[in-house]
């Protein structure tokens, strides 16, 4: 009798598998073979559940966002804009591995319209939860509440990139407790304004 498979687990196993290559060598380690090769499996097997290096990217690129958002979501139950803007930042294992993965995938979306595309609708989504958070946290004072949460998820959203961005490149000066103070010191301006 064949073996019965869970292919939905061996797929997201393989994603998983080209996730952490990607998350040490960039993307352009993510080739079919070698994800073969580190998963245990024939390049007939991950070629059964990804078509194509593009297909094998966009599942470690879900997997990654799901990784991410668990752990923001997690963090945003408190409330606390910092928990939440730290939990973004390379401060855990995890954050620091999806910064990894995502500074692979803005490669690829350069040449790649359809990863371009996601990125543009990434970025928007985020800022509409960012924004979402200003105005149920009370940091909109003004007559136009609408407006001034965009300005100020724009805004957070920009500190958060640039300071995301350093500290991936540049670890040894960006510990996480210089960015959890960077962090602190932007929210402080925040509740000056309540």
């Amino acid at each position: 009798m064949p073996r019965v498979v869970d292919h939905d687990a061996r797929r997201a196993e393989v994603a998983k598998v080209a996730y952490d290559l990607i998350a040490v060598g960039g993307a352009e380690v993510a080739t079919i073979r070698k994800v073969a090769s580190a998963a245990g499996y024939s390049t007939t097997i991950v070629s059964h559940y990804f078509t194509s290096k593009k297909d094998l990217l966009q599942a470690v690129i879900d997997l990654s966002l799901t990784l991410s958002q668990n752990h923001v979501l997690a963090a945003s139950t408190s409330g606390d804009l910092q928990s939440v803007l730290e939990a973004i930042l390379p401060i855990s294992e995890v954050q620091k591995q999806n910064w990894r993965i995502w500074f692979g995938f803005w490669g690829e979306a350069v040449s790649d319209h359809d990863f371009r595309e996601q990125q543009g609708r990434q970025s928007r989504d985020t800022l509409e939860l960012m924004k979402a958070f200003m105005l149920h946290a009370g940091y909109c004072l003004t007559d136009e509440p609408e407006q001034e949460a965009e300005d100020l998820a724009r805004r957070t959203l920009s500190v958060v990139t640039g300071l995301a961005t350093l500290a991936s490149f540049d670890p040894g000066y960006w510990p996480a407790e210089r960015q959890k103070k960077v962090i602190e010191e932007y929210v402080e301006t925040l509740e000056t304004r309540k």
